[in-house]
């Protein structure tokens, strides 16, 4: 049976016996996903022990699952210290995953910005594209996530980044599934 492992780290702070708030949505809702997979067996790690252990603690309490891969849930909060550990565990041969189910022996990241529908394609390219072109520069692998047809618009810019390795489209809430643009 294949065992995953699900983190999401907290919002730096001092977080001993407080409530964080550091809810694994995203975990979650993989976990939900591979319900019934035969083989898949998918546990996230508790909140309270997620956002109250040091990173040494984290590691050892870590080594000792040795699931077959660990998936971290990354925001910008917590970019730096997922990268942190998941060098570390990688480095201890474990593989490595984000929410999307791949695996990766390298830096890999899902970039994404939901917001884009809501700009114009001139806004995207001046505000955000070129942190998005940093962040790809960062990754070994990386494979942008273009969120509904909204963003469609700004398809050509992303293709320009030639550190981009790969888009992930969907076609959003309410659009008729996938036949519809294929």
């Amino acid at each position: 049976m294949n065992h995953v492992l699900l983190l999401q780290l907290p919002i730096p702070r001092r977080n001993f016996g407080r409530k964080t708030g550091n809810i694994p949505l995203g975990a979650a809702c993989l976990k939900q996903a591979t319900r019934g997979l035969p083989g898949v067996r998918v546990d996230l790690l508790p909140e309270r022990t997620a956002s109250c252990l040091g990173d040494a603690a984290l590691l050892n309490l870590l080594s000792g699952h040795a699931p077959d891969v660990f998936g971290f849930t990354v925001f910008s909060w917590n970019l730096e210290r997922s990268l942190y550990l998941s060098e570390k565990l990688k480095a201890a041969g474990q593989p490595i995953t984000s929410w999307t189910p791949l695996v990766s022996d390298g830096r890999y990241y899902i970039p994404s910005n939901d917001f884009s529908i809501m700009v114009s394609k001139a806004m995207y390219d001046d505000v955000f594209l070129p942190g998005i072109r940093r962040e790809c520069q960062f990754l070994d692998h990386s494979i942008y996530h273009l969120d509904g047809p909204g963003a469609l618009r700004h398809l050509d810019s992303l293709l320009a980044i030639p550190e981009l390795d790969a888009l992930q489209w969907v076609f959003g809430a309410g659009n008729e599934g996938f036949s519809r643009w294929v």
